[in-house]
């Protein structure tokens, strides 16, 4: 048996190392599924809802909006205007859409706050800024991170460029953004996400370096409307992405060097 020690350990060795290197992206995929999940649910509660009822919510967000655009110093001090965890949130979750970047792969829900629990499975909507149902003089912020162990987000945020395309999702629309600028700024640096006066934005943010975060990556869009002034844009659930083939071998090498160096080991034992 003692001859035999080296070996294991070197097999439990290889299993923590695999262990290691599998996670992020084993977790990555459980979170894509579980986000997918919540996304197919708000389809569904949608769904659910009359014409009426829809647009007497998106009507809601408009009118925080607009008030909004008259209360600059809302950006600051959001509880200047009330009624924020109760618009666009008819599934009670805290969901008001989400946000789909087809270059980077990601389709993500899009919640109410920054909090540290929503971050860590979603996109946060910056309070002080617009709800994201598009307007002249808007500015909606979201927020997310990068570098989870857990999860993907926003990691992938540096690869976006000028001209790139993002889809925000509320209720029955969708809205099309196109990137026309990418800006690194101090965390103190905010006149990037204010209002200006007759655009409609959106702002995706996310810090930088990647894991030091000592500034922050703003990735702004403005709204297209295209030629027929709408976007048609079909829903595919999370699950039709694809599956990384190095994520499948790396799992199926696993069990299957593990059943090789058994193998090896009562071959060699009973010699």
């Amino acid at each position: 048996m003692k001859k035999h020690l080296p070996g294991i350990g070197i097999l439990l060795l290889f299993m923590v190392g695999a262990a290691l290197m599998l996670y992020p992206m084993v977790s990555d995929l459980v979170n894509r599924r579980s986000t997918s999940r919540v996304i197919t649910g708000y389809h569904n509660a949608v769904a659910q809802l009359n014409l009426e009822a829809l647009q007497k919510d998106v009507m809601e967000a408009e009118r925080y909006n607009l008030a909004l655009a008259q209360t600059p110093e809302a950006f600051y001090k959001p509880a200047l205007l009330e009624g924020y965890d109760d618009i666009l949130n008819i599934t009670s979750g805290g969901i008001m859409g989400y946000i789909e970047i087809e270059k980077i792969g990601v389709e993500l829900p899009i919640y109410h706050g920054v909090s540290k629990e929503v971050l860590q499975t979603g996109i946060g909507h910056l309070p002080g800024t617009s709800f994201p149902v598009g307007g002249a003089s808007t500015h909606a912020v979201l927020s997310g991170h990068r570098g989870l162990p857990s999860a993907k987000l926003f990691s992938d945020l540096d690869k976006l460029e000028e001209g790139d395309v993002f889809y925000v999702t509320v209720h029955d629309r969708v809205l099309k953004y196109v990137v026309d600028q990418v800006k690194i700024v101090l965390p103190t640096e905010v006149q990037d996400l204010m209002i200006e006066k007759g655009k409609d934005y959106c702002t995706l943010l996310t810090c930088t370096p990647y894991g030091i975060n000592t500034h922050r990556l703003l990735v702004r869009g403005v709204r297209d409307f295209g030629k027929a002034g709408e976007v048609n844009k079909t829903y595919v659930a999370n699950e039709a992405f694809r599956i990384d083939p190095l994520l499948i071998a790396a799992i199926l090498a696993v069990p299957l060097l593990l059943l090789a160096f058994v193998a090896v080991f009562f071959i060699d034992r009973r010699k």
